[in-house]
């Protein structure tokens, strides 16, 4: 009973993040990475689930995650890759869930992070 509680509880924190506006912050190309000297910038590592490419899973990615699934984000190849974290070949609801869940620090299925 515990559980079913927590997913309906987790679903409904999704539901009512779509209803809010998106900050401009969350489409952000992520942080300026750069080397220990801070003279040569590189290209951060991507994460699998990090949607809006700040080097971090947190609710935002799970919520750009679920605009792709209802088709209110147009991600490119490599990020739809990123973001599939159940590897079933779409962007569902269910990937959402799953870096939700992993942003909150309770265990998933899948290699998010």
């Amino acid at each position: 009973m515990k559980g079913k509680k927590l997913t309906v509880l987790l679903i409904s924190a999704i539901l009512i993040t779509t209803m809010l506006p998106i900050p401009a912050s969350a489409y952000s190309k992520g942080p300026e990475a750069t080397r220990a000297n801070n003279e040569t910038p590189f290209e951060p590592v991507a994460k699998i689930g990090d949607a809006d490419g700040d080097e971090e899973i947190t609710a935002a990615d799970s919520f750009l995650i679920l605009r792709q699934s209802v088709g209110l984000e147009n991600f490119s190849a490599e990020k739809i890759k990123l973001c599939d974290v159940d590897s079933d070949g779409d962007i569902t609801s269910g990937d959402a869930f799953e870096v939700l869940r992993y942003s909150v620090g309770l265990p998933t299925n899948s290699k998010i992070g």
